[in-house]
């Protein structure tokens, strides 16, 4: 019996043709990913999806599509979006390590700065237009000038779990810092 969830269920009955059947199926599932169901998958299914897919409709719209983290660690030399779905670890001699959810793990040499690097990653996944961040770990003073550089603290509302906004972060120790845990939500939507 096909559960009401998978794909096949919503796809009609055809007994001539596999390659009609797998066409239908391409575009349904296209039909069935909008941004509303889309934003609300892990990023490591969205990155499955993403990687598997020959559907360049479905690589568009997850591109443009906002993500809901639970998580997002920031630090000096790391970046972490929802408990290991997906790191970046940035070594010394211009190094990072890449881990994906499912394992996936590769060192590559990096070819621009380590700051600019960073910067790319956090702005591909931090800034679309309706991305919320349940739980936001800044680890040091760097990451907060890291973060500020970009524009994060303008165009989201930053609390902390209690709902206070952020404030003066600059006057936090990097200790007093990393204890607390954020919320990043954006009012943009």
């Amino acid at each position: 019996m096909i559960l009401p969830t998978s794909v096949e269920f919503f796809l009609p009955n055809f007994s001539k043709s596999s390659e009609k059947i797998e066409k239908t199926a391409v575009e349904l599932t296209t039909d069935l990913a909008k941004k509303e169901v889309l934003k609300f998958l892990p990023i490591r299914i969205r990155q499955h999806l993403q990687l598997c897919s020959n559907c360049s409709n479905l690589k568009r719209l997850d591109s443009t599509t906002p993500y809901q983290l639970e998580t997002c660690s920031v630090g000096k030399n790391l970046i972490e979006l929802d408990f290991f779905g997906c790191s970046w670890s940035f070594g010394g001699k211009g190094k990072v390590t890449l881990r994906f959810g499912g394992g996936l793990r590769k060192e590559l040499d990096l070819k621009i700065p380590k700051e600019e690097s960073m910067r790319r990653i956090l702005k591909f996944y931090l800034t679309r237009k309706g991305t919320i961040v349940k739980k936001l770990w800044i680890k040091d003073q760097e990451s907060v000038k890291l973060l500020a550089s970009m524009g994060v603290f303008n165009k989201f509302n930053v609390s902390n779990q209690e709902g206070v906004l952020l404030e003066n972060l600059e006057d936090l120790d990097d200790f007093t810092l990393s204890k607390i845990t954020w919320k990043l939500v954006d009012p943009r939507c």
